[in-house]
């Protein structure tokens, strides 16, 4: 167990909206999202000039735009504070792949002076940290995490441990997904883990399809509480704990370890545990697994249980962050409404379909 890490920002950006504030005020039971028809295309054309439109690729505009807001949030603004700043990015492993495509298409049609001469820098799969990195002179650790939709929450992990036992006092972490492509989308359905009825999506139930696979970012900055004090910044939660493996013919067993070591890590008790925000993958085989081990690890006791994915879709490795944040407005909500007593922990479940597998357990302020 190591020391608690301060939230002092956070950011995103999916179909809900631009920012934390829009996204979370539609999350409103009149909002549902109901099919692939109801996804709202992201545009982010604003924050970007026409030269940066042309060389960023969509999944690295939507992570810079989250960490911008994140930032800001932060009130972390000056080249001074962002120098040694580690920026960690989880990704799907196909956050670009649109843009592969469709230059792909140029070449083929048109021959291959057409391809874009951003393809090669806009495509890599370490695109949206180092833009990060660059846009704010960043010099401390950064990297690209692929692990499909658990990216984000190891992505914050690895921030954790940075702070923890690497002396980097600033990181800003989370996940991003660029525009789904037909490409992407047939392959998941395909699989039966995904499909363009949001309705299908009943998560627990044994006729439950995977949701809409959907587009965004989102992004958290971590610091040491040294830092944030130092800059009399709003401490907005912290992260405890955080634990992750890999296993996918034992399900079971590896969500309970993976639950289980997250709590140690945070030096808390599952009792202490106020609110849990599953994986829910909609598919009955990985439901039926995640219900067992939060029985085990929670001993048959009812903990509230809230699944923001009816809302957002499956926002790939950006689902990790953007249920952390909604957790941390959820609550703040329930501060408010004064319910739960004292009690102020999440713990957020990310279970990959290939068996990436990650806990995170946040605290309120």
């Amino acid at each position: 167990m190591g020391s608690n890490v301060a939230i002092t920002g956070y950011g995103m950006v999916n179909h809900l909206g631009k920012n934390v504030q829009e996204a979370w005020s539609r999350l409103q039971p009149s909002n549902a999202l109901e099919s692939i028809e109801d996804v709202r295309p992201l545009d982010v054309t604003e924050y970007f000039e026409k030269k940066e439109r042309k060389r960023l690729d969509s999944f690295t505009r939507y992570a810079m735009v989250a960490s911008m807001e994140a930032l800001t949030h932060a009130n972390i603004n000056s080249p001074h504070e962002t120098k040694g700043m580690g920026v960690y990015v989880g990704a799907a492993g196909n956050g670009a792949d649109q843009f592969l495509l469709d230059n792909h298409l140029l070449l083929l049609e048109r021959g291959p002076k057409r391809v874009s001469p951003y393809y090669s820098s806009a495509s890599m799969i370490n695109s949206p940290p180092a833009e990060i990195a660059i846009k704010n002179g960043s010099h401390g650790p950064s990297g690209t995490i692929i692990a499909g939709e658990a990216g984000s929450l190891i992505a914050i992990g690895h921030g954790l441990r940075a702070i923890q036992n690497e002396g980097t006092s600033l990181i800003v972490a989370g996940g991003t997904q660029g525009d789904i492509s037909d490409l992407t989308r047939e392959g998941y359905e395909r699989l039966n883990i995904s499909q363009s009825d949001q309705r299908a999506y009943h998560p627990y139930t044994e006729d439950s399809k995977g949701p809409v696979l959907c587009a965004g970012a989102g992004s958290i900055v971590m610091e040491s509480m040294e830092s944030a004090e130092r800059r009399g910044a709003d401490i907005l939660g912290t992260v405890m704990g955080f634990s992750m493996g890999t296993r996918l013919d034992r399900m079971e067993e590896s969500y309970t370890a993976t639950m289980r070591s997250a709590l140690k890590d945070a030096g808390v008790t599952p009792k202490e545990v106020s609110i849990v925000i599953p994986q829910a993958a909609g598919i009955p085989s990985y439901d039926r697994a995640e219900e067992m081990a939060m029985d085990a690890v929670f001993q048959g006791a009812t903990v509230p249980t809230h699944v923001f994915k009816r809302k957002t879709g499956n926002l790939m490795a950006a689902i990790g962050v953007t249920n952390t944040i909604f957790a941390l407005q959820t609550l703040a909500f329930t501060r408010e409404q004064k319910r739960w007593g004292n009690k102020a922990i999440a713990m957020i479940n990310c279970f990959d379909f290939q068996g990436h597998n990650a806990s995170l357990v946040i605290k309120l302020a």
